[in-house]
């Protein structure tokens, strides 16, 4: 589903990405790994980008204590060309990525 997305965006070169993933109970260290190794390497490096992660309360007090190294290697990687933040609310969110 996140290629099938991916293909999209990077064909009508958008630069904005709402992901909604309160529906999820929690957000695995694996996940946020995939999205380093196969999802943000082919966004369009030339380009600023903008990930606002919509996330539950449970999610956002676990994202606060993921380990160093994880945002170290995003920071490194992708942190001159894609602004992420996660957000509870929906609103806000998307008044971020219109900004």
């Amino acid at each position: 589903m996140l290629a099938k997305a991916l293909q999209c965006a990077t064909a009508h070169q958008l630069t904005a990405w709402l992901c909604d993933t309160r529906q999820l109970y929690y957000i695995d260290i694996a996940d946020l790994n995939w999205m380093l190794q196969n999802l943000f390497p082919y966004f369009d490096m030339q380009k600023q980008h903008r990930v606002a992660l919509l996330v539950n309360k449970s999610n956002f007090d676990l994202v606060a204590n993921v380990p160093s190294e994880n945002e170290n290697a995003f920071n490194s990687g992708f942190g001159s060309f894609i602004d992420m933040i996660y957000f509870l609310d929906k609103d806000a969110a998307a008044q971020w990525l219109l900004v």
